[in-house]
């Protein structure tokens, strides 16, 4: 595995890349205690919304994971994003990066969680930036210094890789991360790809924005 250099990127244009955008919305959210797709983190603006809306920026086409038993009402209010269901009988965001890498059918595949408030333009264009495209993914490195696959850019070629993976018995994209051939970048503030779990999550959140 290789580590990026740390430089940002400077003067690129928001032009809109020949790549899959893909929002993870297939979560149960048990320790929330509601649908985190649905919770309006920004004022006035869920989740999910907020996501679509970054990926939107800067990828040709976007689409929500949803998983096969999940109610697709709050993915279907806005009316303009396809709605991918998760790989039958895989559990976890693995069975929604399997389902898109197949919907991008040849293209790249950018995966965020639906659920990390604090991620913004600069992140996903940096990450796009990086992109290495003869490995099989770009990641970037979480605050525990391991990849962090809930934001991440999976290569087409990833596919069969990755249908290994789970042949062999595995279901954690991190692992796979750690194992494979891929490009990982370091964050200039960990803490933005942070994932609101719990409550708790939220006002930890909250106090980092105003502050």
């Amino acid at each position: 595995m290789k580590l990026a250099s740390c430089s940002e990127p400077v003067g690129c244009a928001l032009v809109k890349r020949k790549i899959l955008g893909l929002v993870l919305a297939g979560g149960k959210s048990k320790r929330f205690g509601q649908d985190k797709a649905s919770y309006a983190f920004h004022d006035g603006v869920c989740q999910l919304d907020y996501a679509t809306r970054l990926l939107d920026a800067f990828c040709s086409k976007v689409a929500v994971s949803v998983s096969g038993g999940q109610p697709t009402t709050f993915a279907e209010e806005g009316g303009v994003y396809d709605l991918i269901k998760d790989r039958a009988g895989v559990e976890g965001p693995i069975g929604g990066v399997l389902s898109g890498l197949a919907e991008a059918r040849g293209m790249g595949l950018f995966v965020i969680a639906c659920d990390m408030p604090l991620l913004d333009a600069s992140l996903v264009l940096r990450l796009l930036t990086q992109r290495d495209e003869s490995r099989l993914a770009t990641c970037y490195l979480a605050s525990d210094r391991k990849p962090e696959p809930l934001c991440a850019i999976y290569e087409p070629h990833c596919l069969t890789a990755l249908e290994r993976h789970v042949e062999s018995g595995y279901s954690s994209l991190r692992r796979f991360l750690m194992d494979e051939n891929v490009l990982m970048v370091p964050c200039r503030s960990p803490e933005l790809l942070t994932s609101l779990n719990t409550r708790e999550d939220v006002e930890r959140l909250q106090s980092m924005v105003s502050k």
